[in-house]
C-alpha cells in the first residue's frame, strides 16, 4: 500500500531531506488508496472550510533563517479547499545555485476493476442539500439504499465530477440515520480542481456537477470504478481567479527566504489545484519539491509513468541555495567525547584501553596484550530462556553490546553483555536484554533496570569516567527540559552490585551526547537515537529541533571537537555531516567534496548509507570513509583541511561494509567485527590509526 493512505498531515519534503531507506514514490495512487486516506480524517482535524473563492496572489514570504520548523512558525505543508498552500521543507544537501520549488502531487491511475459483483449504479439514492450554490459551499448528502449493508460503514468514499476520473473524498465519516438511511457533510471544490485520464486543471464555473458515493456496500476493487449513485448539484457565482489565468498556469507559489543554506527552512505560500480530499474538507497536500534551475514554461506540469499515473507539480517558487561551509573550512580538529551510535559491540576498557571487549554473533571475548579469551554464553542462555525469552534463529542468544565491569583485574572477565531476544516466541519486535558475570561467564545475573522501567527497554552501555552505566529507555518517553527520561543503572568499582543513576555529560567537551539504542529491523523501518545537550551539565536535557535524532543502523557519532563544537556525523543521512558551535543547541550542514568517480563510478553521489560506504571520524581529526564503491569496497581519507578524498592503500586492512558491521575506536587502534559472505559475525580485526593514510 503506498504510504500516503496512512498520512494525517504530510510531512514537508524535499529531495535528500529524509533517510536513504525511505522510499521515493514512482507511480499514481489507486483510488482505492485515497479512500483509506480518510479512514483516519477524523482524527486528524481540517482546516477551515471556505465558502467563497478568493482573488489575491500569493504575498511574498518573511525571511526568517533557522533549521527548526517551530520558529520557522509552520510545520505540515497544507491545503485548504479553496487551493491556498501553507507550508515549509528544509532544503537538502544540495549545492550552492538557483532552484525553484513544486507543489508535487500525485494522480489517480487508470485500473482494472476486479471481476467481482459490484451494486448496480443506483443501488444508493443520494439526495442533495442545498442542491446548488457558490464554491465552497457544505452540502449534506443523504444516502437511502434497498436493503441494509453488513455491516454498516463508518467511512464511504465521494466523488465530484465523476467517480472513475473526477476529484475523489477518500474516507468521509457517514451518520447513520436509520437502518438504510444514512447523511454525510462534503465541501465542494472552492478552487480549481484535477481530473485524470487525461490530467488536467477544471476551473469552477457555472454549471452542473455529479456528486458520486462508492463503497457503501464492500466488495473487492470498491472505489475503483464508478459511482453507486450519484446526484446533481449546481455551481453558481464563480469568479475569476488571479492566480489560475488559465489551465496551464493555475497555480503561484511564493518562498522564502529567497536565499538559505543547506538544511535551512523555507517558507512556502501560495495556490495550487486540488488533487484529492481527505475526508469532508481536507485536501491532500503530498510534498514539496525542489528543482535545479530558475522558473520555466508552465505553472502547471504533468509527468505520465510509463506504468500508468501521473505526477503533477504546482507552481515554481525561485530560491537560491548559499555555499554550505565544508569540513576543509573547519580548520585542524581536536577530537575530544565521543559517542558512537547503536548498541556498542566493540568496547575498551577506559581504564587500560589495550584490553577490548568484543561480541561478534553468539561469541564474546577479551582481546588484550596476552592474546584473545573467550567468553562462554551457555548459562546467560539458559538464564534468558528461564525468564521467559525466546532467541533469533536458534536456540542461543546473539550479543549485541558489550562492556567491562570496572572491577579490579582478576584472572576471569568481568562484563556486562546485552543479548537479542523476542518475548512469547514471537518476533518482530526484538529486544535487548542487560547480564552481567563477574567469573568469566560461569554465571550471568541480570542487570537490574532503574525502577519502572523492564529488562526489555536496555539502550546501551556508557562509561562515566570508570563508571559502567547501563541505558534504559523510560517508559514515558524522552520529555524536554525534563529530569532525563533516560536512567541508568551504575556497577561501581568497590562493589559488585547497580544502583539507580542518571544520563551524565561526557567526560570533556560540551555536554551533548545521544539517548539510549532501541534494536529495530535495518532492513524495514530501522532504529535511531536521539540527539541530547544539556545547559545545566546533566541536570536536565534537551532534544535539538535538528537533527533531533541519527540513523543508528549505520555508522554514526556526536564528537567534540573543541570549545563549544560539536560534529554530528551520520553516515545514513542526507546531510552526512553536521556541525554545532553552541554545545548542540542548533546545528548547520557541512558539505563534503565529492567522491572520486574511480570509486564510487560515473553516477557519483555520497556513496554513503545502510548497505554502504560509512564514516568515522579519526583521532587526528580526519574523516575516513569505508567500504565504499562496489564489488569492490575501498577506502578514502579526507584530511583536516583538504578539499578532497585520497584513497588509503588496499595494503591497509580496513572494514568492508557488511550489514550492521559493528566499528569502534579502542586507544590508538580501529576495531570492527566483519561479517563472512554469508553474513555471520566472526572475530574482530584491528588497525593501528597511524597506519590509516594516503
Amino acid at each position: 500500500m503506498n504510504q500516503l493512505a496512512f498520512r494525517c498531515a504530510p510531512a514537508p519534503y524535499i529531495a535528500g531531506d529524509t533517510e536513504r531507506r525511505n522510499v521515493r514514490r514512482t507511480g499514481g495512487i489507486l483510488p482505492m488508496a485515497i479512500a483509506l486516506l480518510g479512514l483516519l480524517a477524523s482524527a486528524c482535524g481540517s482546516p477551515a472550510s471556505t465558502t467563497s473563492t478568493t482573488t489575491t496572489a500569493p504575498a511574498p514570504v518573511a525571511a526568517v533563517l533557522t533549521t527548526s520548523f517551530v520558529a520557522a512558525g509552520c510545520t505540515a505543508i497544507t491545503q485548504a479547499m479553496d487551493g491556498r498552500i501553507t507550508g515549509c521543507l528544509r532544503t537538502g544537501a544540495l549545492n550552492a545555485g538557483v532552484y525553484h520549488i513544486s507543489l508535487q502531487q500525485i494522480i489517480g491511475a487508470k485500473v482494472t476493476i476486479p471481476n467481482t459483483t459490484a451494486p448496480k449504479a443506483n443501488a444508493v439514492k443520494l439526495s442533495l442539500s442545498p442542491a446548488s450554490g457558490p464554491p465552497g459551499t457544505t452540502v449534506t448528502i443523504t444516502g437511502t439504499m434497498g436493503s441494509p449493508p453488513r455491516p454498516l460503514p463508518q467511512y464511504v468514499n465521494f466523488c465530484w465530477d465523476g467517480c472513475a476520473d473526477g476529484l475523489q473524498y477518500g474516507g468521509v465519516p457517514l451518520r447513520w440515520t436509520g437502518s438504510n438511511t444514512f447523511d454525510a457533510k462534503l465541501v465542494v471544490p472552492a478552487a480549481p480542481w484535477v481530473e485524470s485520464n487525461p490530467a488536467r486543471v477544471i476551473t469552477p464555473r457555472q454549471a452542473e456537477f455529479s456528486i458520486g458515493v462508492s463503497c457503501v456496500v464492500a466488495f473487492k476493487g470498491c472505489g475503483l470504478g464508478g459511482a453507486e449513485g450519484s446526484a446533481r448539484f449546481r455551481m453558481t457565482g464563480t469568479k475569476k481567479l488571479a492566480w489560475c489565468p488559465s489551465a496551464a498556469n493555475c497555480a503561484s507559489l511564493a518562498a522564502g527566504p529567497a536565499q538559505v543554506l543547506p538544511g535551512q527552512i523555507i517558507k512556502v505560500q501560495g495556490y495550487a489545484p486540488l488533487s484529492s480530499v481527505i475526508g469532508s474538507d481536507q485536501p491532500f497536500a503530498n510534498q514539496l519539491q525542489v528543482t535545479p534551475g530558475r522558473p520555466a514554461g508552465s505553472t502547471v506540469k504533468f509527468k505520465t509513468f510509463a506504468k500508468g499515473g501521473t505526477e503533477a507539480f504546482f507552481g515554481q517558487a525561485p530560491i537560491k541555495i548559499r555555499p554550505a561551509p565544508t569540513f576543509a573550512s573547519l580548520g585542524t580538529l581536536s577530537p575530544g567525547s565521543t559517542t558512537l551510535a547503536g548498541p556498542g559491540a566493540v568496547t575498551a576498557d577506559p581504564a587500560n584501553p589495550a584490553r577490548v571487549f568484543w561480541c561478534s554473533g553468539g561469541q564474546l571475548g577479551e582481546t588484550g596484550q596476552g592474546g584473545t579469551q573467550l567468553i562462554p554464553t551457555q548459562a546467560a542462555a539458559k538464564l534468558l530462556a528461564s525468564l521467559g525469552y525466546g532467541f533469533m534463529g536458534g536456540s542461543s542468544p546473539r550479543c549485541a553490546a558489550i562492556a567491562p565491569l570496572p572491577l579490579p583485574p582478576g584472572t576471569l572477565p568481568a562484563v556486562a553483555a546485552a543479548f537479542t531476544v523476542a518475548v512469547d516466541d514471537s518476533a518482530p519486535p526484538v529486544y535487548d536484554v542487560a547480564l552481567y558475570t563477574t567469573d568469566g561467564g560461569a554465571a550471568w545475573t541480570p542487570v537490574p533496570p532503574p525502577q519502572g522501567d523492564a529488562r526489555t527497554a536496555f539502550g546501551g552501555f556508557r562509561f562515566a569516567g570508570t563508571t559502567l552505566q547501563a541505558l534504559y529507555q523510560s517508559g514515558g518517553g524522552f520529555v524536554n527540559g525534563a529530569p532525563p527520561a533516560v536512567a541508568t543503572s551504575e556497577m561501581k568499582s568497590t562493589e559488585a552490585g547497580w544502583q539507580s543513576g542518571s544520563l551524565t555529560c561526557p567526560a570533556s567537551g560540551p555536554c551533548a551526547t545521544l539517548g539510549p539504542y532501541s534494536p529495530g529491523n535495518c532492513a524495514m523501518n530501522g532504529t535511531s537515537q536521539l540527539v541530547l545537550y544539556s545547559a545545566g551539565q546533566g541536570a536536565s536535557w534537551l532534544n535539538p529541533a535538528w537533527p533531533q535524532q541519527l540513523d543508528a543502523c549505520a555508522s554514526a557519532e556526536v564528537t567534540s571537537i573543541g570549545g563549544q563544537r560539536l560534529l554530528a556525523i551520520a553516515s545514513e543521512s542526507s546531510y552526512p555531516v553536521r556541525l554545532s558551535t553552541d554545545g548542540g543547541h542548533s546545528w548547520s550542514y557541512v558539505a563534503l567534496p565529492p567522491l572520486p568517480r574511480s570509486v564510487v563510478g560515473a553516477g557519483g553521489g555520497t556513496g554513503f548509507g545502510v548497505d554502504a560506504g560509512q564514516l568515522i571520524l579519526l583521532p587526528s581529526g580526519g574523516l575516513l570513509a569505508y567500504g565504499v564503491g562496489q564489488p569492490q569496497y575501498r577506502s578514502l581519507l579526507l584530511a583536516p583541511g583538504k578539499s578532497a578524498w585520497c584513497q588509503v592503500p588496499s595494503s591497509v586492512p580496513l572494514p568492508t561494509v557488511q550489514f550492521s558491521t559493528s566499528v569502534g575506536l579502542a586507544g590508538n587502534q580501529l576495531w570492527w567485527v566483519p561479517f563472512d559472505q554469508q553474513g555471520a559475525p566472526s572475530k574482530p580485526q584491528a588497525v593501528a590509526v597511524s597506519q590509516i593514510a594516503c
